[in-house]
């Protein structure tokens, strides 16, 4: 082993070390919202302690610097193992997706991918472009016969999926379906009938689409007229339902028999946005000492 090896070797680990953060605390602290959120810290769940580097652990040195773990990791070699890391980006996976999850699943072939070197890095044993499933080696071949470096290996896949929001229509902009499907709203039923020949101009006529409109002259009729029976007009909308927060059964009033039933849908484990008094998406115990505070005017 030469010695040359061995200083490379030896300044590889010494660049891989956890170094201090240079950071001034003061410019950097702007999510700090008080000295009291300092002492209050908790660094049990991390693994390390880094409080000779400038901070007691990955977590604190987000709230004090507003350094996140994915920074601590690549840029100062810290290791934020078992940390919360507060400070970086949620993963969104279709578990955690709260719209509507769209499947991007694509392949691709190792031997397609440049074996070269950009910037000290082969695109073909890059995991960051091919989970880590390819590999370089050497072949011959070519137009000239020479030895060349290749990329070989299976094909793999590349997951583009994602998470898009779903848009939340107001009631009024709602058709029948999505008006009955949802809990917040109820479709209203307004159907007219009439007779065609109430109508007086062809305009209106045929804009019932159930009606025809005579001109006297070119059928031999008395007079211009709308014919055709009676018509329909269906002008039916969706619109918000207006209730009493606690007031589950209707009655306009909160009292001892909103408990009852409040207790029946806890122990049935369903739920109804008009008992759900914290907004938390839940119906339980909360929401019911909340109703009794309501009954005993608190």
């Amino acid at each position: 082993m030469n010695l040359a090896y061995l200083l490379v070797s030896f300044s590889l680990i010494i660049a891989a070390q956890p170094i201090p953060m240079n950071i001034n605390i003061v410019e950097k602290s702007q999510l700090i919202s008080s000295l009291a959120e300092i002492s209050n810290r908790n660094c049990e769940e991390c693994d390390n302690d880094y409080t000779h580097l400038g901070s007691e652990c990955c977590d604190t040195a987000w709230s004090e610097y507003g350094v996140n773990c994915d920074e601590l990791e690549s840029i100062y070699f810290w290791d934020c193992s078992g940390c919360r890391c507060p400070g970086d980006e949620p993963i969104i996976d279709e578990d955690s997706c709260d719209g509507e999850w769209i499947e991007d699943i694509e392949w691709a072939s190792c031997n397609q991918l440049n074996p070269s070197m950009s910037n000290g890095v082969s695109y073909c044993n890059d995991p960051s472009t091919n989970t880590d499933q390819c590999y370089t080696y050497t072949c011959y071949g070519g137009s000239y016969g020479s030895w060349n470096t290749c990329c070989g290996g299976e094909d793999y896949q590349i997951d583009n999926s994602y998470c898009e929001e779903v848009e939340v229509l107001d009631c009024s902009d709602m058709n029948l379906g999505s008006c009955i499907d949802s809990d917040e709203c109820e479709w209203v039923e307004n159907i007219e009938i009439g007779n065609c020949s109430d109508i007086n101009n062809g305009a209106e006529c045929y804009a019932t689409n159930q009606c025809s409109w005579y001109n006297a002259g070119s059928y031999g009729y008395w007079y211009d007229n709308c014919y055709g029976g009676t018509y329909t007009y269906d002008s039916s909308y969706c619109e918000e339902i207006e209730f009493l927060l606690g007031d589950i059964n209707g009655d306009f009033s909160i009292n001892v028999l909103d408990i009852i039933e409040v207790i029946n849908l806890i122990l049935e484990g369903e739920y109804n946005q008009v008992v759900d008094m914290n907004y938390d998406h839940e119906v339980n115990v909360l929401d019911i000492v909340t109703i009794v505070d309501i009954i005993l005017g608190n």
